[in-house]
């Protein structure tokens, strides 16, 4: 190994000792280490060409915001947990130092996760998230008219609060709490669920890998009283500081598209998960 990444939460002080013993620690092991904030973007896209391994510490959304910020790099991401859950993080802080060698040295697998690409043709913008896409209403009281179509095919027109597009990852967070399924971790298809249909008969769907889906919110459902969002984990979070739920939040007009895709360069390097193996 001879690049590594050490990519920190910005607001712990606990995080950013951790950082600089982790940093030292590969130094001793020949490796050119490069640290940054989980919120410098910047720094993130000068040193990740050629980087090996990003050592990620912080909780489960600073691993969300660094599978995002490596896209299209195929770099793994070993996350250590200094939050709360941990779902997505690997090591706990205490036992980092002790297991690093285990990492370095390929005493490990790497376990491969899908992320979404998501285009928004009246903003020009594109996005990826490893967990999941959210389009619903900005605020409380009514309901969005969401029209869904799958590779160009009308599916249905739900009547709720949102529907999300969600990963295997995502399948266990927002989209579990609506009803959704769980998918293996390592599984490519994509889910789709509405959030409190009127309907009934509206239930999560898993698509195809490749699957393309074109999510519209309706023009006369779309006033000032009642907005409509789209929230991608920690997107633009500084040119938008309104945050929902942990994702930054940002309103669309009437007739505003989005496209989903499972985005196939983004598969191998989106969030490989170290696991030290007993053999």
């Amino acid at each position: 190994m001879n690049k590594a990444g050490v990519f920190v939460h910005s607001r712990w002080s606990a995080a950013d000792r951790l950082a600089d013993r982790v940093r030292d620690l590969l130094r001793d092991r020949g490796c050119d280490v490069w640290l940054t904030s989980d919120w410098d973007d910047s720094a993130v896209g000068e040193n990740i060409p050629g980087t090996d391994l990003l050592v990620c510490l912080g909780g489960d959304g600073t691993m969300l915001r660094a599978a995002r910020v490596i896209v299209p790099h195929p770099v793994p991401i070993l996350g250590v947990n200094m939050g709360r859950l941990g779902f997505l993080t690997e090591v706990n802080p205490g036992d980092l130092v002790d297991r690093l060698s285990d990492f370095l040295e390929g005493r490990c697998r790497i376990e491969e996760r899908t992320m979404l690409q998501a285009q928004v043709p009246s903003w020009g913008a594109t996005h990826h998230a490893l967990n999941d896409v959210v389009v619903g209403r900005a605020s409380i009281g009514r309901p969005l008219y969401v029209e869904v179509s799958i590779d160009g095919v009308r599916l249905a027109i739900h009547r709720c609060d949102a529907v999300i597009a969600a990963t295997a990852t995502g399948s266990t967070a927002y989209s579990l709490s609506a009803g959704g399924p769980i998918l293996h971790p390592e599984s490519r298809e994509l889910l789709l669920t509405p959030v409190a249909p009127h309907l009934g008969s509206a239930r999560p769907l898993v698509l195809a890998p490749d699957a393309v889906i074109d999510l519209t919110v309706t023009a006369d459902q779309v006033t000032e009283r009642s907005p409509a969002a789209i929230a991608f984990p920690f997107a633009a979070a500084r040119t938008q500081p309104a945050l929902c739920a942990s994702r930054s939040r940002r309103t669309i007009t009437a007739s505003s598209r989005r496209s989903l895709t499972g985005c196939a360069y983004c598969t191998p390097p989106s969030i490989p998960s170290y696991s030290t193996s007993t053999a």
